[in-house]
């Protein structure tokens, strides 16, 4: 039996590493210029001459993702109207892989508020309407094949709460803990029995969507790392961002599962990655700090 050595790339590993890696696996691939990025949560990134994406899984988990990603990714081109990466040059023991860059920038809310002309702000709109359209519609049977797991929102929201008071609460004052005990209680109470669960990329925040540079309309969506199968509200979250009428106007056009509490079960979830952030700034392999997940809470809630 042939055993497999993947190559998993750590956190203090230098940019030369992860050249070197590249060079021997495309000896053809020639570049120029290249970027190194550390601080997405799941990959460290190499991007070259600014066409080409590498992703390097930080660990075990996201290794074993990145495998089924790649397969994932080849069947979601043929569903999903926007552009979103399509690997094309993957290691031998696909241990990292990359794809031909889909040009644009982060959609951040600022951009879409103070740049974004009227016309395209519709234009827009409605590409993101598609996108779940398309996405949410995707027969579960066809996906579970690519490791797509179920996400219990109020399970992962319990384990989210044992980690805040251990790890945060210890750095809060008493009102701040009694507004974070009155947010985990209010996403405990959540009636989900009912809700139609869909496919979904559970991370559709501004770094993960892409916005032409003209700002004329979307370019794409990235990172399909965390995708599983959940309630479609968690996708629309990190719309909040953006103000309540983009939100409520995509949900009316979105023809998706819906029902009553829809938009309210996506707010509390546009809160979870401030307590994400202060839980995580206690673990050595993330780059984020408390202070940082800290303002974010007092952004929030207060």
């Amino acid at each position: 039996m042939r055993v497999t050595t993947f190559v998993l790339v750590s956190l203090t590993m230098p940019h030369k590493k992860y050249l070197e890696l590249i060079r021997k696996e495309f000896p053809d691939h020639k570049w120029k210029d290249f970027k190194y990025l550390t601080h997405g949560w799941d990959h460290n990134v190499i991007i070259l001459d600014n066409e080409w994406v590498f992703r390097f899984p930080k660990n075990k988990e996201y290794l074993k993702k990145l495998q089924k990603e790649i397969e994932l990714l080849k069947y979601l081109n043929k569903q999903i109207t926007l552009p979103i990466p399509n690997y094309t040059l993957i290691a031998k023991d696909k241990s990292f892989a990359g794809y031909k860059i889909i040009k644009g920038k982060e959609f951040k809310p600022w951009i879409y508020k103070n740049k974004v002309a009227l016309k395209n702000k519709k234009k827009i709109i409605n590409q993101l309407v598609e996108f779940f359209n398309e996405l949410h519609s995707i027969p579960l049977d066809k996906i579970k094949k690519y490791d797509v797991k179920f996400y219990d929102s109020k399970k992962e929201t319990a384990k989210i709460f044992k980690d805040v008071k251990k790890y945060v609460f210890p750095k809060l004052n008493k009102r701040e803990r009694q507004i974070s005990e009155k947010y985990f209680k209010d996403c405990a109470a959540l009636e989900t029995k009912s809700v139609k669960n869909t496919f979904i990329h559970i991370d559709i925040h501004y770094s993960n969507v892409l916005i032409k540079h003209d700002d004329s309309e979307l370019a794409g969506v990235i990172d399909f790392s965390d995708r599983v199968i959940g309630d479609p509200a968690t996708d629309f979250a990190h719309l909040w961002n953006y103000g309540p009428k983009f939100i409520k106007s995509v949900y009316k056009k979105y023809r998706g599962p819906k029902d009553p509490e829809f938009l309210y079960r996506s707010k509390l979830y546009s809160k979870w990655d401030a307590f994400g952030i202060m839980i995580e700034s206690f673990k050595p392999m993330y780059k984020c700090t408390f202070k940082e997940g800290h303002k974010m809470f007092r952004k929030l809630f207060f």
